[in-house]
């Protein structure tokens, strides 16, 4: 039996769905012009679109960078609060 090519397993996406994400990603566009004096690096950023509710890959085109940068900034942000949360449980005596 002849095996299915990748591109052949994947579906379409709906053009309800493409207008939804097109709307977001302009929705997010905008949101990011006004704040970029706000937010001077990537990594912030990337942590503010995420709070917004963009995935990974929209929040790298939107910036003009790859997957891997934008993953490894949300890790950085992540261990920067957990840093953050456990000076605050320890004493200073």
């Amino acid at each position: 039996m002849p095996r299915k090519s990748k591109a052949a397993e994947t579906t379409a996406e709906s053009p309800q769905d493409w207008a939804t994400r097109l709307v977001a990603r302009c929705l997010g566009i905008i949101a990011l012009k006004q704040s970029s004096k706000e937010l001077p690096n990537d990594t912030e950023r990337i942590g503010y679109l995420s709070g917004l509710g963009f995935e990974d890959r929209d929040i790298a085109s939107m910036l003009g960078t790859t997957l891997n940068t934008v993953q490894v900034g949300l890790s950085k942000m992540r261990r920067g609060k957990q840093k953050k949360s456990r000076n605050r449980g320890k004493r200073s005596d």
